[in-house]
């Protein structure tokens, strides 16, 4: 008889261990995890988080973008956990030493090829894959020019940290946002464009560059607060 050969899975997982949760404003948390394996990925993706011990029907899988970069000793993500779901709940109630598991990293936002210029434009947590790709571009030494404008009702997650590594950055709040576009597209009109926060957020920004003709790279998080 042949020996049936057992199905790897599709999406390999890798054991993160939790080590901090580190309060930043209000119900926003960076979740820090170390790994016995250094974890392979690219500034500005995400992956798929998987937790045990949830209530059974209740999904145990959520996506979150890098907080860190590639090069760093320790994976983050930066959480929003207002929605007080079961999912929050369980990262709330991770002790250290805990695991979860990390798969199937894909692709949000990528340097551009050619463009020596980038405007970021986040959205609340939306900063986090930013924040990976601007420690990305001091590690690697990149000859890019960076504009980050961060709109927040609140905090200004990574604000300090965004501050000093962008070569602009605009805390705005969500009515001041065409103004900041408006300065921005004006001055950098060839940069190449992100946008990531909510749904909401991402659609009207997206109406908002298009106005002036700007294309751009976005993604969208739900969960996150709308601003």
């Amino acid at each position: 008889m042949e020996e049936r050969k057992e199905e790897k899975p599709k999406y390999p997982e890798q054991t993160l261990v939790f080590v901090e949760r580190r309060h930043e404003y209000d119900d926003v948390y960076t979740y820090v995890f170390k790994t016995e394996e250094k974890v392979k990925y690219t500034a500005g993706q995400y992956g798929h988080v998987r937790v045990s011990g949830m209530p059974e029907g209740v999904r145990s899988v959520r996506e979150f973008s890098f907080a860190s970069a590639p090069h760093d000793a320790l994976v983050e993500f930066g959480v929003d956990c207002r929605s007080g779901s079961e999912y929050q709940k369980r990262l709330q109630s991770l002790i250290i030493g805990d695991t979860v598991q990390l798969f199937k990293i894909k692709n949000h936002m990528t340097w551009p090829p050619v463009a020596r210029e980038a405007v970021m434009i986040a959205g609340g947590v939306g900063i986090t894959p930013f924040r990976s790709m601007l420690r990305d571009k001091a590690q690697k030494k990149m000859s890019l020019h960076t504009s980050v404008i961060h709109v927040s009702g609140s905090g200004y997650l990574y604000g300090e940290e965004v501050a000093m590594s962008a070569d602009e950055y605009i805390q705005t709040k969500r009515e001041r946002l065409p103004e900041s576009i408006s300065l921005v597209s004006d001055t950098h009109p060839t940069a190449h464009y992100y946008v990531a926060g909510s749904p909401l957020f991402v659609e009207g920004t997206l109406e908002l560059l298009s106005e002036k003709g700007i294309s751009a790279e976005s993604d969208s998080f739900k969960g996150l607060e709308e601003i």
